[in-house]
């Protein structure tokens, strides 16, 4: 057995490990007891063995084994100080336990008096396989103010990336990853998929079954494109009984987005370029949206949404309305239009999410002006918020996220970002890469949902 190996098995012995998903205290309570109680070290077990060494020894010394009592009763002697000096000096304990009983006694989250335990920060923590949980308990009293300042004090002591913070009126919760999330890369892209969720980092993807309206705001260069490109080649790629998922596109730039949308053929009544478009495009869906609303209130089903409904003559697929350059199509419009489409799309955005439809307004920089940028109203209504760049201004982390920029995650690098899905807590992500060319990758199936599109067209 060489040093390494011998090192693991004496560490195994005393390290007690956590079970997953199991809440455990942390306290200093232990460490301000005078001493190890008589019950720690006499066990059931422990004390008849005791008993039979100690009646031996007294034996033996009656009996005229007088050194062979005195060496029984010093071997007894030994066993229970080595007893005493393991659970002294070398007691089991629960990874993490010791960091964090230490990171209360060195950052004075505790009171003391006399030697006695007066009060302590109520902490807790709990394992899972890829992350660690630290929950600091808010029930009022001196600690609770600096309840949601610890994370970055947490993260350098425990040497683990904080990954988010989730905080509530009764504690706030720091969640850690104990291994660090790899970027998603794009190598194919199935033509068609039944999966209703959309895949973006990690445990971190947009559900097609919830509200998917979605702002994605990044400066050029930082991955934005990028993860447009592959988030919609996912959603088109959605089928549910025989139907894509439908897919409308403005771009009022004619950029790649549009490019793409010609490159597959898609029919002309999905794509545009003109603020006229854009209108076009919206009252298509405000009357698809009143089709459907009046379809689900007919039906007898509750607490579903238009594409699970069970209809015998209809498929209610998700309808997305992506609008790239969203300040560019509000520059091009008139006071007047502005405020029918800030009306007509809040209408469209309010009633959507249980009617499978919903949109995503991409723009570089989320801003408060009105006439550039997304006003409060629709902001609401986006749940969904995805930042990327290396940095983000004071502006964009509170019209993005409510946030100051110190109270956000930090970004891992350039192509990376923050985003919050379902309006949680804001957490850091990288964007996705593509493995080879985006064309080749994303064209197939956009062709293929193109075809799927005018299937349908030509039989209404």
């Amino acid at each position: 057995m060489n040093k390494e190996e011998l090192k693991n098995k004496l560490i195994a012995r005393i390290k007690k490990n956590n079970e997953y998903g199991k809440l455990y205290i942390v306290s200093l309570k232990k460490l301000y007891k005078s001493g190890i109680s008589i019950r720690h070290i006499f066990t059931p077990s422990r004390a008849l063995i005791a008993f039979v060494f100690i009646v031996g020894s007294l034996q033996m010394l009656k009996d005229s084994h007088g050194s062979n009592g005195v060496m029984l009763l010093m071997f007894f002697i030994f066993i229970i100080i080595s007893l005493y000096i393991k659970r002294k000096f070398f007691p089991k304990y629960r990874p993490f336990e010791p960091t964090l009983r230490n990171f209360i006694y060195q950052n004075n989250l505790y009171e003391e008096k006399n030697g006695q335990l007066l009060s302590e920060i109520r902490m807790a923590y709990i394992e899972n396989l890829t992350d660690l949980r630290i929950i600091i308990e808010r029930n009022g009293d001196r600690y609770q103010k600096i309840s949601n300042e610890l994370g970055e004090s947490l993260e350098s002591k425990l040497g683990i990336p904080l990954y988010t913070t989730n905080e509530t009126i009764d504690y706030v919760e720091y969640v850690f990853r104990k291994f660090p999330a790899e970027r998603e890369i794009i190598n194919v892209i199935p033509l068609e998929n039944g999966d209703m969720s959309l895949k973006i980092f990690d445990n971190n993807s947009i559900n097609l079954r919830s509200n998917f309206s979605t702002i994605i705001s990044g400066v050029s260069g930082s991955g934005k494109s990028t993860l447009l490109y592959g988030l919609i080649g996912q959603y088109v790629s959605k089928i549910i009984k025989g139907k894509h998922a439908k897919l409308y596109v403005h771009d009022s730039k004619m950029s790649d987005i549009y490019k793409h949308m010609v490159l597959a053929d898609m029919p002309e009544h999905q794509f545009g370029t003109t603020v006229k478009d854009a209108f076009s495009m919206l009252n298509e869906l405000l009357e698809e949206l009143e089709r459907r609303k009046e379809i689900y209130t007919n039906s007898s089903e509750f607490d579903t949404v238009a594409m699970d409904l069970d209809l015998t003559s209809d498929v209610l697929e998700p309808v997305l309305y992506v609008i790239d350059e969203y300040p560019s199509l509000l520059g091009l419009m008139d006071s007047k239009q502005r405020a029918d489409w800030n009306k007509k799309l809040g209408n469209y955005l309010r009633l959507s999410r249980q009617l499978s439809m919903g949109a995503w307004l991409v723009l570089q920089q989320a801003n408060a002006d009105e006439t550039t940028g997304i006003s409060t109203g629709l902001r609401e209504q986006l749940v969904n918020k995805i930042y990327t760049g290396s940095e983000i201004t004071a502006q964009s982390a509170q019209m993005m996220f409510s946030r100051g920029v110190k109270e956000l995650p930090k970004v891992m690098d350039k192509y990376g970002g923050l985003l919050s899905i379902d309006s949680k807590e804001p957490v850091a992500f990288l964007s996705p890469s593509f493995a080879g060319d985006i064309n080749e990758i994303l064209q197939p199936v956009l062709v293929n949902a193109s075809n799927n599109y005018k299937k349908f067209i030509k039989k209404c």
